[in-house]
């Protein structure tokens, strides 16, 4: 239900059989972002410290940028081992196989990936209500084209968690020559958790290329106070400040507003941001209903 407002639907069902085995899926009718994506993940051999994962997607969305409009149709199929040997490590590792369609300009064809992360728990105090996390994700990827392209991304999080506060720090990079969907979106889209709250990554329905960069750098500040509790609701709200730097614009961004939070029986969270460029003046509202 939390995505029908964004013509979306997420059917999902949890530990199937008792045995651990959950199924994802979710599909999307948009007419400029439609999607189909379906996975499973379940335990090797009940060992609840590795796990097995595996997913298809497919897309047909249509983007704008510098050149015009244009229609990418993406469909890939990933599989991934996963490990949490204990409460401060986890690991995946994984290959996945795709294929594009993009217009004569763009890097187009069969994609071999590999990928990884490593998270780890830097310091975890629930007394003091402070935690502090970091993770490294990293990919190497060959296009099968006449003249193969090769290249590496790399991706590194540092989050904080003290009481009302969080930070979060990021940066990534592409080395090499990738297909134009595997940079690094950046601002306001559902598909995307790199958020710059007064910038939409989308302009008029269609995703907008100008925020896919090779590299980046994304701080984001919340400060979130509880301002009315029930049994069923909570509803949180405050100020946040994100300071961006990217690959496609020549200048620093600085967004800022606020952000509310509603929370109901533990379930479901609505979210909703105004945020304003103090570089540009612009503005954004966006609305979000996650898990």
């Amino acid at each position: 239900m939390r995505g029908l407002p964004y013509k979306t639907v997420h059917p999902e069902f949890f530990n199937l059989g008792g045995n651990a085995v959950n199924v994802k899926s979710m599909m999307r009718w948009d007419a400029n972002k439609r999607r189909a994506y379906a996975s499973i993940a379940a335990p090797l051999r009940g060992n609840p410290k590795w796990g097995f994962y595996a997913a298809v997607d497919a897309r047909r969305e249509n983007w704008t940028g510098p050149g015009g409009a244009f229609q990418m149709r993406k469909t890939e199929a990933a599989a991934q081992i996963r490990s949490i040997p204990n409460g401060h490590w986890k690991w995946t590792s994984g290959f996945s196989v795709s294929n594009r369609h993009l217009p004569d300009t763009f890097l187009r064809g069969v994609l071999l990936k590999y990928s990884g992360s490593v998270t780890r728990t830097l310091l975890r105090n629930s007394d003091r209500g402070l935690r502090v996390d970091s993770s490294l994700l990293f990919e190497a990827g060959k296009l099968l084209v006449q003249n193969p392209a090769r290249y590496v991304k790399a991706e590194n999080n540092v989050s904080v968690r003290w009481r009302l506060f969080s930070a979060t720090l990021r940066a990534g990079r592409i080395l090499g020559k990738t297909p134009f969907d595997e940079g690094f979106m950046l601002g306001l889209d559902r598909d995307s958790d790199r958020r710059l709250r007064a910038h939409s990554a989308t302009l008029d329905g269609l995703k907008n290329a100008t925020f896919m960069n090779r590299s980046f750098v994304l701080t984001n500040l919340d400060l979130q106070k509880t301002v009315f509790q029930t049994g069923f609701f909570r509803l949180s709200a405050g100020p946040f400040l994100d300071a961006a730097r990217l690959t496609n614009i020549s200048h620093s961004l600085f967004d800022t507003g606020l952000q509310l939070r509603l929370a109901a029986l533990g379930l479901l969270t609505l979210n909703l941001s105004y945020g304003r460029s103090l570089r540009d003046g612009g503005s954004a509202f966006f609305t979000d209903i996650t898990r």
